[in-house]
């Protein structure tokens, strides 16, 4: 777990400081990267999550958005 909790924070971190500016939108994606139980009961759809991603030019490959979802 020690390698996924370094990756996913790694994950945080620059999703963070890239979408700081869209508080309401920061506020829900930072709902589901919360924590493992809610980033897996899907708080918001994958679909809304991955377009403020990619709204904000957060890129990462498949594996890492498996780990996010």
């Amino acid at each position: 777990m020690g390698e996924r909790h370094a990756r996913l924070q790694s994950l945080r971190e620059q999703i963070r400081a890239i979408c700081v500016h869209d508080q309401a939108q920061w506020d829900a994606t930072w709902k589901v990267l919360g924590d493992l139980i809610h980033s897996r009961r899907v708080v918001i759809p994958p679909s809304v999550f991955f377009d403020v991603l990619e709204a904000n030019n957060v890129v990462f490959g498949r594996s890492d958005a498996r780990l996010l979802l």
